[in-house]
């Protein structure tokens, strides 16, 4: 007597067992839904740099306008606006205490603008060229030039140093970044022509 197999449907693998922890939610598998909650169109020209108060309440701008620009995102509006230099603004940092905003610009200056004042209450000649770039850790700033340079500040109760504490020109092309780490200790820069430089300034 002649048995007939019957094919036997291929198994299913089991599915892998999932990484994520129990109730994770996949916040970027929405991305494309999102939207911004606020806009403006506030300067004349290109932004160049932002920074957010600590609260996340206010924001601050600058632009190749000139002008420093501050904002309240609880508000909905615009609170200040100031024309910082004749040339472009290229970079915006906010001081620890929040009192001060330190700003560089195509005028080879930093600009040390007052929350308090409302103005600018300290410039400092820092370069030779473009002030590029800016990083604050508590009351150091550092700063990187065109001129291929970057410099370590002093930040003071009364505003900022005129001379900088250190000055290193080791790389052959424009500063276009600049970063402290956490405790002040390493000044990192990265230039034109892709070089990368590390400052102990302990």
């Amino acid at each position: 007597r002649q048995q007939t197999e019957q094919a036997q449907p291929a198994s299913t693998p089991a599915a892998a067992p999932s990484t994520r922890p129990s109730g994770f939610v996949d916040e970027w598998s929405n991305f494309a839904n999102y939207a911004p909650v606020e806009t403006w169109k506030s300067h004349r020209q290109g932004v160049t740099a932002l920074s957010l108060s600590n609260d996340g309440e206010t924001l601050y701008s600058v632009s190749q306008d000139s002008s420093l620009k501050i904002y309240s995102l609880g508000e909905g509006k615009q609170l200040r606006s100031n024309n910082i230099s004749q040339l472009a603004l290229s970079s915006c940092v906010l001081s620890r205490d929040q009192k001060y905003v330190a700003i560089g610009s195509w005028d080879n200056n930093i600009y040390l603008y007052s929350n308090d004042y409302g103005r600018v209450v300290s410039t400092v000649q820092a370069h030779d060229d473009t002030v590029s770039c800016l990083a604050l850790r508590d009351q150091l700033l550092v700063s990187g030039s065109w001129d291929t340079s970057f410099k370590v500040w002093q930040l003071t109760p009364s505003g900022m140093s005129h001379d900088p504490i250190i000055e290193l020109s080791c790389l052959d092309s424009a500063v276009r970044t600049v970063h402290l780490n956490m405790e002040a200790q390493l000044a990192l820069c990265g230039s034109d022509d892709g070089m990368l430089a590390v400052a102990d300034i302990r």
